[in-house]
């Protein structure tokens, strides 16, 4: 037995080797042309073990007999390739310094233990409502610091500037975002919550919120808060001799450490009247102690100006009982300004100035349940709203009347969070909700010319475990009653779902499917559908495409690979998208030709920084709409994965979007 470990272990090391020199082939080439670059030997995984290989043990066995000898001498040579690259990047000399940064021979492990979906909110049970007796906080900054390995420290010269010019996250910040407090017993959840929360904060990669065994006693406990900040600086920009624009922006996602999101944008676009753009935003992303959210935005460009502050407290954890926001938007328009193309002589246009108020209250009431082992209940959720529209100037001109709709809701929600990785942000901890949700919402829209009732309903669930993986499935009915009659009718569903991690050695393989069916009914004949980008086929665009009725499928395939490039996480990733559109509301979309779409890319994740991933994709669509000159192959980039995750918390009412 001990003779077959060590030959798995040396298997196991030669595979690594080749495998760093192929990197590194790669990676010199790309330092050539960059400049700098810097590379990871192949990350180990270490939660569920590879599948096993279909061969059968004899045949194993038989071709470890015969290549023994060889592997032994490939074993010495690789080790002899690597030993000197050590040695090299040791050395005083510009080739060893050249080395220094272009590997990085430490090995980075991801920490997968506490990833049991079933035993995830039970780990701490026996530590329930005893008092908190000391909260020690740690907190990192972004570059060269783990947070599963607290005795890494950052060695290079960029990793150390960078984090000088980052402000590591007040303490007070990461305080006000736990659920307990010291000296108070610890009620069930808060631990797990309090993780989730501070990973959903955009200034903390990620966190951990564990028990001090070694200093818990029967009746009080030591916790334990680590968390790791990403770089919140972000600038932006672009250019474009064919239009006249000119594009820039600067953002900081946790201003002065404090937890404040700043962002403004500018631009310049000489065909315009008045060329220039503006756009400014502030956040606050918890007030108080008590996750109240403060927004503020102000946006200016030709033809339009908008001034809007929001203050909201949403269902943060399955425990809150209150929730509701307030908000206040102010709008002046030209009506068809987009449409401006001559600075020489613009048309008179109409103005049009008027204000939304939007308020909401809802309360949570949990439901007893005989289930003594369940920490956390289903929740009774009801819920009002009232939208106030109130037109200054120009409701006349454009056939414009003061409206106001009135919402309620009832619903029941359940929820839980699981943890996983390599499902978007390479080896990041990532919380995936489950459960289920049902709720009821009538209302009426009410104006000088009209009162029209409306009635929806929707219902999704949500089911996750390791070795099955993730499922989700929703549906979602609503419309409008007048004259007797439904009109502005909707009906939807969807089918989500993510398959389990397939280990390839030291790479890793996820497939996801994704299917959608929108199908409208007696709605307006502005209200369309589209099937670009995130609404069908992604690197698709067309501007004449547009229906009532519309079915997308969708499929990816993400292949995480240990290579790192310039701190960039790199997997491959294949898509084959396929949508059906039906022009009117009285045809059925499967009816028609499919449109459909495949392509190839790449998506670069960068743990450090606020973006975080990049998508660069090349897409080949071989029908495109008559009359529109679409090229069949686009290079396309996305910033965000174009799979969602659907959350299960309860969020005000409102009417279903179209």
């Amino acid at each position: 037995m001990r003779a077959g470990a060590a030959s798995r272990a040396r298997r196991q090391q030669s595979l690594r080797v080749w495998r760093l020199i192929g990197c590194t082939a790669l990676l010199l080439s790309c330092f050539i042309v960059s400049g700098e670059a810097w590379a990871q030997p192949a990350r180990k995984a270490t939660g569920t073990p590879p599948r096993r290989s279909l061969r059968t043990a004899a045949t194993r066995r038989d071709s470890v007999r015969t290549d023994s000898v060889r592997r032994r001498l490939v074993q010495v040579d690789q080790q002899k390739i690597l030993d000197s690259l050590r040695a090299l990047s040791r050395r005083k000399t510009i080739l060893g310094r050249v080395a220094r940064v272009v590997f990085d021979f430490r090995e980075r492990r991801d920490d997968d233990r506490g990833l049991d979906a079933a035993l995830l909110d039970r780990q701490y049970d026996r530590h329930r409502y005893k008092v908190v007796r000391r909260i020690d906080i740690t907190r990192l900054d972004p570059f060269g610091y783990s947070i599963d390995n607290l005795a890494r420290a950052p060695s290079r010269f960029w990793e150390k500037a960078a984090n000088a010019v980052h402000i590591v996250t007040h303490r007070g910040v990461v305080r006000r975002t736990l659920l307990f407090r010291q000296g108070q017993p610890l009620e069930p959840l808060s631990l797990s919550e309090s993780e989730r929360l501070l990973r959903a904060t955009p200034f903390i990669g990620d966190a951990r919120v564990l028990v001090n065994e070694a200093t818990s006693t029967d009746d009080s406990v030591d916790v334990i808060v680590i968390t790791k900040d990403v770089f919140s600086l972000g600038v932006s920009g672009s250019a474009s001799a064919s239009s006249a624009t000119v594009n820039g922006g600067l953002g900081d996602d946790n201003f002065l450490g404090l937890g404040h999101q700043v962002s403004v944008r500018t631009g310049y676009n000489y065909p315009q009247p008045d060329p220039n753009r503006l756009r400014a935003t502030y956040a606050i992303a918890n007030i108080g102690r008590q996750f109240v959210r403060g927004f503020g935005t102000y946006e200016r460009r030709y033809g339009y100006e908008a001034t809007g502050l929001t203050l909201s407290r949403d269902f943060v954890t399955v425990n809150t009982r209150w929730a509701g926001a307030a908000s206040f938007n102010w709008y002046d328009v030209l009506a068809g300004a987009d449409g401006v193309s001559s600075p020489d002589n613009p048309p008179v246009l109409p103005r049009l100035r008027f204000g939304v108020q939007d308020y909401w209250l809802g309360r949570a009431y949990a439901v007893r349940t005989y289930d003594l082992e369940r920490t956390n209940q289903p929740r009774l959720i009801t819920a009002g709203r009232v939208i106030s529209t109130t037109y200054a100037e120009g409701a006349e001109t454009l056939g414009r009347r003061n409206q106001t709709l009135l919402l309620g809701s009832v619903g029941l929600s359940f929820r839980r969070y699981y943890r996983d990785r390599y499902l978007f942000q390479f080896g990041r901890t990532e919380d995936i909700p489950a459960g289920n949700l049902l709720t009821l919402t009538g209302g009426v829209e009410r104006s000088p010319l009209r009162m029209r009732p409306y009635a929806g309903a929707r219902a999704a669930l949500g089911h996750y475990r390791t070795r099955f993986g993730y499922l989700y499935a929703a549906t979602e009915v609503s419309a409008f009653r007048r004259a007797a009659r439904w009109e502005q009718g909707l009906l939807s569903g969807e089918v989500q779902y993510f398959t389990p991690r397939t280990y390839l050695g030291t790479w890793q393989w996820r497939q996801f499917f994704w299917a959608r069916a929108t199908l409208g009914y007696r709605r307006d004949s502005a209200e369309l559908l589209s099937i670009n980008q995130q609404d069908g086929l992604r690197g698709f665009r067309s501007g004449l495409l547009r229906g009532q009725r519309r079915v997308v499928v969708n499929y990816e395939s993400t292949l995480f690979t240990p290579l790192s490039f310039l701190g960039l996480r790199v997997a491959g990733v294949f898509f084959a998208d396929v949508a059906w559109l039906a022009p009117t509301d009285n045809s059925s979309p499967l009816s028609s030709a499919p449109y459909p779409g495949v392509g190839i890319g790449l998506r670069l994740r960068n743990d450090y920084l606020a973006f975080r991933t990049i998508q660069l994709l090349l897409g080949f669509y071989p029908r495109r709409p008559v009359g529109e000159e679409l090229a069949p192959l686009r290079l396309y980039e996305a910033a965000r994965p174009f799979v969602p995750f659907r959350d299960f918390g309860f969020s005000q009412p409102g009417t279903a979007g179209f």
